[in-house]
């Protein structure tokens, strides 16, 4: 849809309407887009530097909630858009970057990283600091509970309410989360005893491996 230079990052489909942000070179910098339905809806850019689109969600009323970071003088923010417009930094001014954007009835929820630590922001505040090193890839509310996947300490790691549930023993990364009833499902990958990456679905915490080499990004059960 973007043509050369360009990547998607995330999809999320509404009614008819099918959403898409990544990026897009424009004049040698690359710069976020929103595009529905194909088209490129939105320019993101906040400034003259490199920015990127990473996640997208559309809220019960229609708001685009858009999540990702700016790069300014080497140092990397990230940052919340609603409707194509910015809507606050998230970072504090220490290096972070927005990862998933979810939306829980009137909360908007964050998973990113900050300062090289997975973290989770709520309605623009940094709530949780997940672990003292890793990365959080992926937020989903279901009813109270909030689950985040990425990992920690190498390990891929599933957090459910702040609460850390480690999903293999080797180095590996929960890229992907998602709620089905009362199952909670998780992509991504984790490394056998010869350090090959091995791309694994879990469910409620039971591995599935997918081929035997490889990573799974991202999961959706309908």
């Amino acid at each position: 849809i973007g043509g050369e230079d360009s990547e998607a990052k995330s999809v999320f489909v509404k009614d008819n309407d099918v959403y898409v942000v990544g990026y897009q070179k424009i004049n040698g910098v690359n710069k976020p887009i929103l595009w529905k339905n194909g088209d490129p809806a939105i320019n993101l850019s906040v400034s003259n530097t490199a920015n990127y689109a990473n996640s997208v969600y559309v809220s019960d009323t229609d708001d685009v909630y858009i999540t990702g970071y700016v790069i300014f003088q080497n140092n990397t923010s990230a940052v919340l858009w609603k409707n194509g417009q910015l809507d606050s930094y998230l970072g504090g001014g220490v290096n972070s970057i927005g990862n998933s954007v979810y939306v829980s009835g009137n909360d908007v929820y964050v998973a990113g990283r900050s300062d090289s630590k997975p973290v989770l922001w709520k309605n623009d505040e940094q709530t949780q600091e997940l672990s003292e090193n890793g990365y959080a890839y992926s937020v989903v509310v279901s009813g109270n509970d909030v689950y985040v996947a990425g990992y920690g300490d190498s390990k891929a790691i599933l957090w459910k309410n702040g609460v850390a549930q480690e999903l293999n023993t080797n180095i590996g990364s929960a890229r992907s989360v998602f709620v089905y009833g009362d199952d909670v499902y998780v992509a991504g990958f984790h490394n056998d005893d010869n350090a090959i990456a091995i791309p694994t679905l879990w469910k409620n915490g039971v591995a599935q491996e997918l081929s035997e080499n490889g990573e799974a990004y991202s999961v959706f059960v309908k």
